[in-house]
């Protein structure tokens, strides 16, 4: 009888065991939900630094075009510079434009600083189940 318990006691917890190590594996090749997008940018600087705004806001406006509607968040910092400021803190953002992928907690997922290419955004957009 002591002996069944045991076999008893040594299956459920081998069950319990491999439906742990399951649920783990399942939730490590689930990609982090992209929540939010926040793209810092300026209307007023330098000649050099006004360029790279410019192409990067034309290239996040064709990118993000078809992205879900509110995901994409746009701060100037020429405008709204206490706001720009809390994520240039935040993420330690070293150049403009710059964009940022957060997840549901604000976590930084990736981000792209000054010249941007679109091929990687797009890229980025899609591996993080936006596109």
């Amino acid at each position: 009888m002591q002996r069944k318990k045991m076999a008893d006691l040594v299956i459920l917890l081998l069950a319990a065991m491999a439906l742990t190590t399951a649920a783990t594996e399942a939730a490590a090749d689930k990609s982090p939900q992209l929540a939010r997008v926040v793209f810092l940018t300026t209307s007023k600087a330098c000649s050099c630094t006004l360029e790279r705004c410019q192409a990067a806001e034309e290239l996040v406006k064709q990118v993000f075009a078809r992205a879900r509607p509110g995901l994409m968040q746009r701060l100037d910092y020429a405008r709204d510079k206490d706001r720009a400021k809390e994520y240039i803190q935040k993420y330690h953002v070293v150049a403009l434009p710059a964009l940022l992928f957060l997840d549901v907690q604000g976590n930084l997922l990736w981000s792209a600083v000054g010249e941007m290419a679109g091929q990687p955004l797009a890229e980025k957009l899609a591996q993080f189940g936006d596109s």
